[in-house]
């Protein structure tokens, strides 16, 4: 059987934790962008109402452009997320495996400590 790689261990969660970091902080960008993206809308309304208002051109929105950088960090956060899903899945698969190799270790050894104690045990029965 295979003994259980500490260095792997470590390298998988590391991976996982980065992941799950990254993940955080990319949610908190498409917050950020959002509110960015609310303000930006009333912005564009107040500004075009002004220039009614006041007969000149229509302003250029802003709003557009601050809906592009949300598709974006939206699409950046799905794919941080799935790579954080697929790392996760490494990781729980490689607990697994060395799960089952441990218990499969610890049943053998408790398996010959009571074939130990039977043979010692056996002559004292017979008495």
């Amino acid at each position: 059987m295979e003994s259980i790689s500490d260095a792997r261990l470590r390298e998988l969660q590391g991976r996982s934790d980065d992941l799950t970091r990254r993940h955080a902080e990319q949610q908190a960008t498409v917050a950020s962008i959002r509110r960015k993206l609310e303000q930006a809308r009333e912005d564009d309304l107040n500004r075009e109402a002004l220039a009614v208002s006041n007969k000149t051109d229509k302003p250029r929105p802003k709003a557009p452009s601050v809906a592009r950088a949300l598709q974006d960090a939206e699409h950046d956060a799905e794919v941080l997320g799935r790579a954080l899903e697929m790392a996760n899945g490494e990781l729980y698969r490689y607990l697994a495996e060395n799960t089952q190799a441990l218990d499969a270790k610890l049943r053998d050894a408790k398996a010959a400590r009571a074939r130990e104690i039977s043979e010692l045990a056996a002559p004292l029965l017979a008495s």
